[in-house]
């Protein structure tokens, strides 16, 4: 498949896996082009770490701004404090 030429039907159906990042272009060809390709597909740790990080700083920022606006300063300026205290 990385020709631009998908694999002889033999070798496709041999498939087990596909690891591969979250780009759609890339799920859309495994699914188009293999047997159940959707359940083929694994994602590298990397896009699954990213994903997630990226996730969690944006609760982190919405429940930061949330609390700003109740005036309460839970979070910021956290690393102001440990950086003193040190």
């Amino acid at each position: 498949m990385r020709s631009g030429r998908p694999a002889p039907p033999t070798q496709r159906d041999n498939i087990e896996a596909v690891a591969m990042d979250m780009w759609e272009p890339h799920i859309q060809s495994v699914r188009t082009h293999l047997p159940h390709g959707g359940a083929k597909i694994v994602f590298d740790k990397f896009h699954i770490v990213k994903h997630l990080h990226e996730a969690v700083d944006k609760v982190r920022r919405t429940e930061h701004r949330v609390l700003l606006r109740q005036a309460d300063q839970r979070l910021g300026g956290a690393h102001r404090r440990t950086r003193a205290a040190n």
